[in-house]
């Protein structure tokens, strides 16, 4: 998680569902990383400590909107299913915003058919729709969410992982 991702890693869970990590290289970003405990209060903690970080990298609000939108959810979804300890990193890079959300189990994030008469699940609706990009790769002690976030105006498309 720490330092450059270079190539392209592979992982294969339990169930045989393979993440293909395509994250872009952290190599002369800007980026923060912070580390969690499990509590309800992290995904608003996380907005209010990273508001003024995006805002100081440049980030237009509409940009920073679906940012913290994005983040909050991947945090959200870290806390209420993973319930481990979890590892919050985002990086500027001249093309994108990326969010990492590192957690210690290896289930795999499910993005949920649309069901408007759901009170819940919409988590991953929300970060399909805002990100050019996301994607999960795991490892023998958990996993990783990312969601790259194009800057405002730039086109959006949607990764999601391959099986």
């Amino acid at each position: 998680f720490e330092g450059s991702t270079s190539g392209t890693d592979v992982s294969t869970s339990g169930s045989g569902v393979r993440a293909i990590d395509e994250r872009p290289c952290h190599a002369g970003t800007a980026h923060v990383r912070w580390s969690f405990d499990p509590e309800p209060t992290v995904p608003g903690n996380a907005r209010h400590r990273l508001a003024p970080v995006l805002a100081a990298w440049g980030l237009n609000s509409d940009h920073t909107d679906d940012a913290l939108l994005v983040i909050n959810e991947l945090l959200a979804n870290a806390v209420e299913h993973a319930r481990t300890p979890l590892i919050l990193r985002v990086s500027l890079t001249d093309t994108a915003l990326l969010v990492e959300v590192r957690d210690e189990s290896v289930a795999e994030p499910r993005l949920q058919p649309v069901d408007r008469q759901a009170a819940r699940g919409r988590g991953l609706q929300f970060v399909d729709a805002l990100s050019r990009r996301w994607s999960w790769t795991a490892d023998a002690s958990g996993k990783t969410v990312w969601a790259e976030i194009a800057p405002a105006g730039a086109p959006i498309g949607v990764l999601r992982a391959s099986s």
